[in-house]
């Protein structure tokens, strides 16, 4: 079902919300330029081809992960522990896994990369509320080259900072190189977000298509949808980008839920592998390399505190993929298009 008409830019918020963001704003800003923000250069930036010597690897591992770290200002957090030793923590946590994508990494970044030598290659911080989109990518493989993009659509308090998806191109071998995507749809099932959302799916899908056609991919982010809610549209994301959803893959049999109009979602923090997350790990293969789940886990009570309360507002979502060469003789640059 597609919603029509909708608010997408609601200018008709109270004033006295207009005026308290705006104050807030300032103030941020002015707090995030009086501080020592990480300066991350060489190999650290994106930005920059690297020209490493690779492993001519023809199959491997890969661990993924996709984290909703909530890294709003703390007095607007909806996370329940104190936002800067949370994420400090984090940082230190997420050392196992070989490519992990963060969203709302706004104001809290130096505490995240602080000390974080475990991923060589991270993408640069863009900003912190209102200014930056909250994706990063830390990986422990060469991030060859990156953009970011702000959707076209949004709803409500999403249209306070420039939310959005950011690709990457990651280079796992001599030879193989995979499309990565981090993303953090509008949030709410309310009318005017349900459309903002459909049109997020839709911008992220046809940039797919153009950048990434031919390519092995994995997208990786807060979706802020459900396969089951009436106004989401991943059913049709999904037969439009080829992906496959690792959830439904290994614990679904394969099998993508329908929509229902009964639709109730459980609380972030309350999901588990047999339900569905917001937060979701999808994939493609193509003609030359192979992408095969082989483990699927919600990381309930692992990324806690002393008293075991979860870092973030969000359960982190991991899974472990087979990668393989189907051609011994691939040798060539993905297919790029702008």
């Amino acid at each position: 079902m597609i919603v029509t008409n909708p608010l997408i830019r609601n200018h008709q918020w109270p004033l006295r919300v207009i005026l308290f963001i705006s104050l807030t704003a300032v103030i941020v800003f002015a707090f995030a330029n009086s501080m020592p923000w990480a300066n991350l250069s060489g190999a650290n930036r994106a930005e920059a081809v690297t020209n490493l010597a690779m492993p001519d690897a023809s199959q491997g591992l890969l661990s993924l992960m996709t984290y909703n770290i909530a890294g709003l200002p703390e007095f607007i957090s909806s996370a329940g522990t104190p936002r800067a030793t949370s994420i400090a923590q984090i940082g230190r946590m997420i050392t196992p896994y070989d490519i992990v994508h963060i969203q709302e990494d706004f104001n809290y970044n130096r505490q995240l990369y602080t000390g974080l030598d475990s991923h060589g290659f991270r993408t640069k911080h863009n900003g912190v509320v209102p200014f930056g989109d909250g994706l990063n990518t830390l990986s422990k493989y060469p991030i060859i080259e990156s953009k970011r993009v702000a959707w076209r659509h949004c709803s409500g308090t999403d249209c306070l900072t420039p939310k959005g998806f950011m690709f990457t191109r990651i280079q796992l071998a001599k030879h193989v190189f995979i499309d990565f995507y981090n993303l953090h749809a509008t949030a709410e099932k309310k009318p005017s977000a349900d459309y903002a959302r459909q049109q997020n799916l839709r911008q992220l899908s046809h940039f797919i298509q153009k950048q990434s056609q031919e390519n092995a991919i994995v997208v990786m982010g807060d979706f802020n949808a459900h396969y089951t809610y009436i106004n989401d549209e991943m059913q049709q994301f999904l037969q439009e980008t080829s992906l496959t959803d690792a959830w439904v893959q290994l614990m679904k049999n394969g099998i993508v839920p329908k929509k229902n109009l009964h639709h109730q979602a459980l609380s972030n923090l309350s999901i588990d592998e047999r339900t569905e997350s917001l937060d979701k790990i999808l994939y493609r293969s193509n003609h030359e390399i192979s992408l095969m789940p082989i483990a699927y886990r919600v990381e309930a009570g692992k990324f806690t505190d002393p008293s075991g309360n979860e870092l973030s507002d969000h359960l982190p979502i991991s899974a472990v993929f087979n990668w393989d060469l189907k051609h011994a003789t691939y040798s060539t640059f993905p297919n790029h298009r702008q």
